[in-house]
């Protein structure tokens, strides 16, 4: 299992209690955040759509759980499909390395270790506005554009452009043309995917953490807590047990305003709602990005605890960051995602 730090998550920032801090990148799983949008880019202008995410099939064995090299095979299929679906114009001759000015995609990529980039290069015997006008009416397999790139590197002179396609299954194409002369241009193409790591963050940010039972009620005060604990034997592979809970408990607790790190509300739960909201819990996925960062909203660290007890006597609790980039944890794991606010009022939007 892979240890992190709260602060280096994607998609996630740190809870701290003095300050707010904002984990700010520079890629887009908005993934462009963890996806395209947050690496290294030659983009000056560019009109983005929503990042993507990857729901590519794994390559797992029929009853098996995927691992990573499932995954990696799966997203590696899927950048090979989404290349194949560029057509060059007419009478353009295949080079067998980037050129020089289109080094990587126009639009950037991520910095994530687990991105799959499979690209293709030609000659265009066009100049770079045709080149790119005849992209535009033969777009990759029927594809809607999801947005453009403009980069230059001479002044105000235009260098290259570039296309950009969100495929159905998370993927995308981008296609990036650079001047070569008044009739001629050079074209890129990639075919990019992410794949997830199945396994889920280590929690083990330092410092103390809240228990709470039905019978104790909720704590007053969250002020720097880092998360909950519970007892052995450790939930590693999921947040939840997999038997249905008897009931709950709800506490919700304000951050930095308001009344700052106290009770803001508090919810029981009968049987049936406890089910049905460790249900929504069981369903924020484990898996994550390696690699990569992520732009966030303020954190003003508003907290939510689910308590849930079980027919065996058992109490797990849930920890869950509700504002910046939220995140779910049960003492031995964490992910990223949001806890629903179970209709108490305050709701965690108001506390921040």
């Amino acid at each position: 299992m892979e240890s992190v730090r709260t602060s280096e998550l994607p998609g996630c920032v740190a809870r701290h209690r003095s300050v707010i801090r904002i984990r700010v990148g520079v890629v887009a799983l908005g993934l462009v955040l963890v996806a395209f949008g947050c690496g290294t880019s030659r983009t000056a202008e560019s009109d983005r759509a929503e990042p993507m995410t990857t729901s590519v099939p794994s390559t797992a064995r029929p009853g098996q759980a995927p691992g990573p090299a499932d995954n990696r095979r799966a997203a590696e299929a899927e950048a090979k499909r989404l290349l194949a679906l560029v057509v060059p114009p007419p009478a353009s001759i295949r080079l067998g390395s980037a050129p020089s000015s289109l080094p990587g995609p126009i639009m950037g990529t991520t910095n994530a270790t687990s991105q799959i980039d499979d690209s293709a290069f030609w000659r265009v015997p066009m100049s770079m506005s045709a080149t790119l006008a005849w992209l535009k009416v033969h777009p990759p397999g029927d594809l809607t554009l999801s947005g453009s790139s403009t980069s230059s590197s001479t002044g105000a002179m235009v260098s290259a452009n570039g296309y950009l396609y969100y495929a159905p299954s998370g993927g995308q194409i981008q296609l990036s043309v650079a001047t070569t002369g008044a009739t001629s241009s050079v074209l890129r193409a990639d075919g990019i995917d992410v794949w997830i790591d199945p396994v889920a963050y280590s929690d083990d940010s330092p410092g103390p953490r809240l228990r709470v039972t039905l019978a104790t009620a909720c704590p007053a005060t969250d002020g720097g807590i880092v998360g909950v604990t519970n007892p052995p034997p450790p939930l590693k592979k999921s947040m939840l047990p997999t038997a249905s809970p008897t009931a709950g408990l709800i506490c919700q607790y304000y951050g930095l305003n308001g009344h700052p790190f106290t009770l803001a509300a508090s919810k029981p739960l009968s049987a049936t709602a406890a089910r049905g909201y460790a249900d929504l819990i069981a369903a924020i996925p484990l898996g994550h990005i390696d690699g990569g960062s992520t732009s966030c909203p303020d954190d003003v660290g508003t907290a939510t605890v689910a308590a849930f007890a079980y027919p065996d006597g058992t109490t797990t609790d849930v920890w869950a960051t509700t504002s910046g980039c939220p995140t779910v944890s049960n003492g031995y794991i964490l992910a990223s995602g949001s806890i629903p606010p179970a209709g108490l009022s305050p709701s965690p939007s108001k506390l921040g």
